[in-house]
This record gives structure tokens, sequence and C-alpha cells, in this order.
């Protein structure tokens, strides 16, 4: 007379929907997730071969169909990073390359043309202060 095993898998199916629907009702406040102490028991009912695990397995959110159908839209989104990783853009490339240029050629230290006007600018600098001091700086700063 006291609890059969056979309605064990029953009575935590039934648990876990109540947690389930509860906690999908009231999603907004936070909702209430099944407790550890109730896995820990299923869990120690399996362990001692009280409970099948597959008797459970329907009363467990989210079903097997929608836990596949998750696993698929990761592995699609994963297998298109992973292509991703291995393309290269020639667009991309031109573009990084010309606005290095661009940024060269207004900060004048890119290309030989930039170099000869600092160095010309440098020694007229030096030719009309007459200080061989300042032209000697100009050459080590560069």
């Amino acid at each position: 007379a006291g609890l059969k095993v056979d309605s064990l898998p029953h009575l935590l199916g039934f648990k876990f929907a109540n947690y389930a629907s509860s906690s999908s009702s009231s999603s907004s406040s936070g909702g209430s997730a099944a407790p550890s102490t109730l896995y820990l028991t299923s869990a120690l009912l399996v362990l001692h071969d009280l409970v099948d695990p597959t008797q459970l397995v329907p009363h467990l959110t989210p079903s097997l169909d929608s836990l596949r159908d998750q696993y698929e839209d990761y592995q699609d989104s994963y297998i298109k990073r992973i292509k991703k990783m291995g393309t290269v853009s020639l667009n991309a490339a031109s573009a990084t390359a010309s606005a290095e240029e661009k940024k060269d050629d207004a900060t004048g230290t890119g290309g030989s043309s930039g170099a000869a006007s600092a160095e010309a600018a440098a020694a007229a600098e030096g030719a009309t202060s007459g200080d061989s001091s300042v032209a000697a700086n100009n050459q080590i700063i560069r």
C-alpha cells in the first residue's frame, strides 16, 4: 500500500510539467525554473534503476524535436562562420590600402615625394637660419 514504483515517472513528470507551465506563464516576472532538488531526485531514482530515463523525456522541456531544430540551426550558423573565415575579400584589401595611402599623404610620411619634400624643407630651414644645429636636429628627428 505505499507509493508504487510504476507511478514515479508520472509523478516526476507532473512536477516538471508544473514548473514548466508556471515558468512560461510568469516568464515576464522572472518565472520559476524547476529546482535543482527535483533534478537531483530524478537522477538518484534513475541511478538506482527505479525510474527509466526514457519515461521522463516526454515530460521535459524543450522537446527533443525542438532541441534538434535548435542544434541544426546552430550547426548551420557555425558552418557559415567557418566558411567566412577562409573567404578573402579583395575589395576590402584595396579599400584598406587606399585608406592607408590617403593617411600617409595627409601626414607627409608616406612615399618618396614626402620624404624628399621634408629633406628640402629641412635644408632650406638650415640654410636660411645659418645655424647648422637646426639642420642637425632635423636630421636626428627623421
